[in-house]
This record gives C-alpha cells, structure tokens and sequence, in this order.
C-alpha cells in the first residue's frame, strides 16, 4: 500500500510538471474543436485608472459573447480539472514569458493582469499573445486562439516595480507586498532600519491616492501556533501602519489586520513557499474613502 501512494503521488507530480512548465505542441495534436476564445480587454487611460490591471483576460463563447449578457456558457466549460492562461512574446518565440493557472473550474472567466513575469519582473512595453488552455475529466486538452495585445504599462507600476516589490491586481484593487524578511527579523515585529528605504517610497506612491482607504495585511506561514501567527501577524501590520501614519499617511485612510496564516500565496509545504507567505500586504483599494 505504501508503494502505491508514493506510485500515485509521483504521477500527479510529474503531470502537473509537464502542465505547468513545458507544454509541448505534441500535445495538442488531438486538440478537440472549441467555441471558446480569450478576449483580451487592455486598458488604456493608465495614469488615472492605475489601480485597474492594464489587461483583463475574459474566456467567451464565440457563439454568445455578440448576443448575449454573459460571456461562457457553463456547460462549455463545466468539465475543467485545471487549466491555465499562457503569455507570450509576440515575437515567435515559444517560451512563456509570464502564466496564471489553477485547479478545477475557475470562479471568474475574467482574469486581470498586471504585466509581470513568472520571475516577478515587469515585462517591457511592447506586443505580446495569450491563449487559454485547459484539461477535462477525460484528461482531454482544448486550447484557445492565440490573441493579440499590446502591453503598455504605467510609470506608477514601473517605478513600484524598481522596488523589487510584488505587486498584484484583485478584486478589492492594487495590493503591494512587501516581504516579510525584509520588513522584519525572524519573529520580531519591529522595522528594521535598512527597509525604510523602500517603505518611503511606498508612502510617496501611496499620497498620490489620498481619497483611497488603505489596508495593512500581516501574514505568516503555517509554522507554529495558529494563534502566535495571528498575534505576529496583527503587531507587524500595526508596526507598518504607524510607520505610514508617522510619514504622512492620513490615519482615517488607513486600517491594519491580521491573517495569520489563513491566506497564503504559496505551499507551505516548502521552505520556498512559506517564505513567500510571510508578508506585509499594503492593499489601495479601489474604493475611495
């Protein structure tokens, strides 16, 4: 039994290794027909909307996205396991510059991006193509048209990215992560000295939105007592947040929280993961105060 578990698990990660990283075009040579395509809306008042993504992706039905209210007819796309949107230099070149995927059917067929790469760098202005891509229950792969778009990205998000800062579009708006271990030692809650610097430039940044409620998120990994993680991540956001109000950040504009470790970026499972999820989110939310 215990050799078929490990059969079982090496499978599965062998599989989401082929997905994820190298989808070869062997693959799709038994591509099913499809009616589903990937719009790609592209922003284009960058300056003054900057707290929307410059592209939204939106998977439609072809045959209704013209005549109808809602873009995906459901039983066109009820049966995904996984499925993934690739992103391309328009240049011939093959390799993803830049990916967004997940399990099952996904909650929105609409996707916002914010022009990074896979490695967190901000992609250059420039044309680039799309697809989306997706696995059935039957382990059937369907695939989209490419589409076409040119990425221009906002001075705003360009001087954010010189930071070396994530940075990442929601729902809610702009949400800024700053890492944990630069922000803080091991356990501790208070700034260290040499991060200030980058905070700083966040705080100028966070001045040209001033009508904008602004949230401060602690979060940690899943080491440790839920309730330490909570109390850790509540004293950092707290910490980052008094620092925003001492550099001229108006307190009624701002809140802090803290997540503990319920909402993690990565696994927790590796040492690489759980360092990623030990952050300080710094959320501008789209709403204004």
């Amino acid at each position: 039994m215990k050799m078929l578990g490990v059969r079982v698990v090496f499978s599965a990660v062998c599989f989401m290794l082929l997905f994820v990283n190298s989808l070869q075009p062997s693959i799709f040579e038994s591509d099913s027909q499809t009616n589903i395509v990937l719009d790609v809306q592209e922003r284009l008042d960058l300056d003054r909307k900057f707290l929307r993504p410059a592209i939204t992706f939106v998977v439609e039905n072809s045959e209704l996205s013209m005549n109808s209210n809602f873009f995906v007819d459901e039983d066109s796309l009820s049966d995904i396991t996984m499925w993934q949107i690739q992103i391309f230099k328009n240049s011939g070149d093959r390799r993803k510059v830049s990916f967004m995927q997940g399990r099952g059917v996904p909650s929105s067929f609409s996707f916002p991006w914010s022009g990074f790469s896979n490695k967190g760098d901000l992609l250059p202005n420039g044309f680039y193509s799309a697809r989306f891509i997706w696995m059935d229950s039957q382990k059937n792969i369907h695939k989209t048209p490419k589409s076409f778009f040119s990425l221009i990205n906002s001075a705003p998000l360009k001087y954010l990215s010189g930071l070396k800062l994530r940075v990442n579009y929601t729902a809610q708006g702009l949400v800024i992560s700053v890492h944990g271990r630069r922000l803080f030692q091991s356990g501790q809650f208070k700034i260290r000295k040499e991060s200030m610097g980058a905070l700083k430039k966040v705080i100028a940044f966070l001045k040209s939105y001033p009508k904008n409620k602004v949230v401060v998120r602690g979060h940690t990994d899943s080491i440790g007592m839920v309730e330490y993680n909570k109390i850790l991540s509540f004293k950092r956001a707290f910490f980052v947040y008094k620092y925003l109000v001492n550099n001229g950040i108006n307190p009624n504009q701002l809140s802090y929280e803290g997540r503990g470790s319920d909402n993690p970026i990565a696994s927790n499972v590796t040492e690489e993961g759980r360092s990623k999820n030990r952050r300080v989110d710094i959320v501008v939310l789209k709403s204004a105060g």
